[in-house]
């Protein structure tokens, strides 16, 4: 099945769910991409994933982009407040 346009490539998919793995573990890894620790560990050692477990891993990937870019935003916004009260306890 060819790659979606729009889809993340599987080199970057493979690097966060061993960045992933590197937090917790392997096992928890699959079960939050739901699945098997079995299939991850074979993408983490270079396998390409089969149709159903790539729409997984690609699911997942989606979500973990979402919420980086939201905590990116939250942080952003805690920044530009901190600047704020600092300037004001200056002035």
């Amino acid at each position: 099945m060819p790659p979606r346009e729009n889809a993340a490539p599987l080199t970057a998919i493979r690097e966060a769910a061993r960045l992933r793995v590197a937090d917790t573990s392997e096992r928890l890894a699959a079960s939050e991409i739901g699945i098997s620790r079995q299939s991850l560990h074979a993408l983490l050692s270079g396998s390409e994933p089969y149709g159903p477990n790539l729409a997984k891993l690609r699911e997942w990937y989606g979500r973990e982009t979402n919420e980086m870019l939201r905590l990116r935003q939250e942080n952003a916004e805690l920044k530009r407040r901190l600047a704020e009260c600092e300037q004001h306890r200056r002035d």
